[in-house]
């Protein structure tokens, strides 16, 4: 059975960004539980979590049940996701009984992340929107 264990990196600059995803058996992206911080974030999408997506690991999600984040990676079942301490337990309890969810779930961002993030896609459509809104009226 494989010892499971975390470690705080503390503060790391964005050139360390890449080597510590690559360090991880499983990469976290957590929400705020703040409510002025929720109230922030609720609608957002942060590019941390490309960064968890094209890592190659595993990802766990944590956050509250009405973050943009947690509704994306269940949309697209690409991370373990939790709610509060008792599901982050209940996560790692199934990873523990069952190591193969960490190859599953790496495998499973990975897909999301070239399904849904290829810049070259992004880029194409996000002409397609402009080029539709400026001939709107001609």
């Amino acid at each position: 059975m494989r010892n499971f264990s975390s470690k705080y990196m503390g503060a790391i600059s964005a050139d360390q960004v890449s080597d510590a995803l690559n360090n991880a058996d499983i990469v976290l992206h957590v929400e705020s539980f703040k409510k002025n911080e929720k109230m922030k974030t609720r609608l957002s999408f942060s590019t941390k979590i490309v960064d968890c997506l094209a890592s190659g690991w595993c990802v766990m999600d944590i956050g509250w049940h009405e973050a943009a984040s947690i509704d994306y990676f269940i949309q697209n079942d690409a991370a373990l996701v939790a709610f509060d301490e008792k599901s982050i337990a209940e996560q790692l309890k199934k990873v523990v009984e069952n190591p193969d969810l960490l190859n599953e779930y790496a495998q499973k961002a990975w897909e999301c992340g070239k399904r849904n993030h290829q810049i070259e896609d992004i880029q194409h459509n996000l002409y397609k929107d402009i080029y539709s809104l400026v001939n709107k009226d001609l």
